[in-house]
């Protein structure tokens, strides 16, 4: 076993005991070490103590559970092998701040410290936010890679006279599918050039994509074998340890790719999360946020909006309608544009034949997928660059937009209000209607039925709400809910029209937000709604669950004063 292995399985050890007492001892016998020998091999791959080590990574996965968890800090600091006196004062040499004060602020984890040098080379690690890099290059096949380096500075070890390794200028090398044969990978290796530039013949242009990235940049070796085996080792590093101890997510579909010039050679990870630490995994599965990564990394799959509902494990009602009220996109129109965006990609890059393409994707002919993608998206799918399938990022919206909106804490009486159903989850019909347009539209137009005079003389004027109910369906596993709106009572016991209800709001205290406008633009109200879901609903109440109190009461909008407010229950 290669000490590379030995570091990962010891890390891995680690981490399925972090909450038991392990010791030096221990963690030597694993891996067939004296203590003494362990403790140099161990010291001198991760440059710290095995102790120390331990107790780093002890706090960071208690910080989660101090977050996440329900369980009280004496508890969890008794789990993790603490007195609570002593814990506090651990945890807040590693965390920066005391467990109660990171509960609240809920902010991100530091990563474990990352490794000073590879291969006795000097290294660093830096977040960036990358643009798109194209190269050019005459495609090197590659048919001997070890699957186990995923990355080793393979023009270095495979020279053919190809690729001039001399150029102190920065070059790119990226591992992908030779065009001319998707079964076959090919090696390019170039400098960055401009895109609108002419490629000369006989070369071919990739180019990578842009966002998030983890870059690790490592003193050049002395000779090419140095090379070849410091790249090997800083991938080894990153994919088997820095990754799996931070809990970095990549981008699926994106390009980690390599760089060398006269002085460094770097290696470029595309990141998901944990771009500046270990992002707290709270109970986001249900979010819109997932359920658009969800369908990104399988939309290879043959998928559909009922399978994605069922891995979520929510009705396929509840993820459209938070995905369109969030996205302004229709869940199921979503997937099947990002589908015959794929397949054009993949047919223009020649990634698959258009055989293939029909037979795979279930087209009688590829005039039917020509038809389909210009139907879709008015362009030819050889143009298929042209369209822009970029959902908002959520957090930057959050950054951007919640500024326009104000917050104060109010106490509340109960009231009543007389709903009427706008959006059903059991009937077929609103499976793609927007719930925040049709807020948006009865918030400032009456119903047929408040014409009725011997009503409507006990409705505060100009008040309504508007909130989720719940259905009692017998024999049903999953919630039903019914989105209904209507005007705020005066009283409760009175006659109401047949197709309304009476719905109770609890009184209590509540987060309210609000527009900074005096009063709203009645035009403006359903993209006001949007952003109150996409900034409360989607980040606000993630971020500050602690403080709400959702396990008797509901968020809900009203209307008065001719203005949106949005309540949120807290303690």
């Amino acid at each position: 076993m290669i000490e590379e292995e030995k570091m990962e399985k010891i890390t891995i050890f680690i981490l399925n005991n972090i909450k038991k007492k392990i010791t030096q001892e221990d963690a030597a016998r694993v891996m067939g070490y004296g203590t003494n020998a362990f403790k140099k091999h161990f010291s001198d791959y991760f440059e710290t103590s095995f102790g120390k080590f331990v107790k780093m990574l002890r706090m960071r996965c208690a910080a989660q559970d101090v977050y996440d968890s329900f369980k009280s800090l004496s508890s969890i600091s008794e789990e993790y092998g603490y007195q609570s006196k002593q814990f506090f004062s651990v945890f807040r040499n590693e965390i920066g701040m005391n467990p109660k004060q990171f509960q609240k602020r809920g902010t991100m984890i530091p990563d474990m410290p990352c490794k000073k040098k590879i291969n006795g080379h000097p290294m660093r690690m830096e977040y960036k936010k990358m643009e798109p890099v194209t190269i050019q290059s005459y495609p090197q096949p590659v048919t001997d890679i070890d699957s186990k380096w995923l990355f080793c500075a393979y023009p270095f070890s495979n020279r053919t006279g190809i690729f001039d390794l001399s150029k102190p200028e920065k070059q790119y090398g990226i591992l992908w599918h030779d065009i001319q044969s998707t079964n076959q990978m090919a090696y390019f290796l170039g400098t960055e050039v401009d895109n609108e530039e002419e490629c000369p013949e006989g070369m071919e242009r990739i180019s990578t994509m842009g966002g998030n990235y983890a870059v690790f940049t490592v003193e050049r070796g002395a000779d090419y074998y140095d090379i070849v085996q410091t790249m090997k080792a800083l991938s080894w590093y990153v994919f088997r340890i820095w990754r799996v101890l931070n809990k970095k997510k990549m981008v699926k579909m994106g390009f980690t790719y390599e760089a060398f010039d006269a002085e460094h050679i770097y290696l470029y990870i595309p990141l998901s999360s944990g771009v500046g630490g270990i992002e707290l995994e709270k109970d986001r599965g249900k979010t819109v946020e997932q359920i658009a990564l969800y369908v990104d990394e399988n939309i290879q799959n043959e998928l559909t909006v009922e399978k994605v509902a069922k891995h979520f494990g929510y009705s396929v009602y509840y993820c459209q309608d938070r995905f369109q009220a969030c996205y302004n996109v229709s869940l199921e129109k979503y997937i099947r544009q990002k589908q015959l965006y794929l397949q054009a990609a993949m047919l223009k890059n020649n990634d698959i034949t258009e055989q293939e393409l029909c037979t795979q994707y279930h087209y009688s002919d590829i005039s039917q997928f020509q038809k389909a993608f210009r139907r879709e998206f008015k362009v030819r799918p050889e143009d298929y660059h042209m369209v822009n399938l970029e959902l908002i990022d959520i957090k930057d919206y959050y950054s951007e937009n919640f500024s326009q909106l104000k917050m104060s804490v109010q106490k509340m009486n109960e009231q009543y209000f007389a709903g009427k159903t706008i959006q059903s989850w059991e009937d077929q019909k609103y499976l793609n209607s927007d719930v925040t347009d049709l807020a948006g539209f009865w918030m400032i137009h009456d119903y047929p039925e408040m014409g009725d005079r011997d009503w409507r003389c006990n409705l505060k004027e100009g008040e309504k709400i508007a909130l989720y109910a719940k259905k009692q369906m017998e024999g049903q596993s999953k919630n039903i809910y019914d989105y209904v709106l209507g005007p705020v009572m005066k009283e409760k016991d009175c006659k109401i029209p047949e197709k309304m209800c009476i719905y109770p709001i609890q009184g209590g205290k509540y987060a309210v937000f609000e527009s900074l406008q005096e009063k709203d633009d009645p035009e403006k109200i359903p993209e006001l709604i949007r952003l109150i879901v996409r900034c409360i609903d989607q980040v606000w109440i993630y971020d500050n669950w602690r403080r709400t109190d959702f396990q008797k009461r509901i968020a809900f909008l009203y209307y008065k004063n001719e203005k949106i407010f949005y309540y949120i229950p807290i303690k």
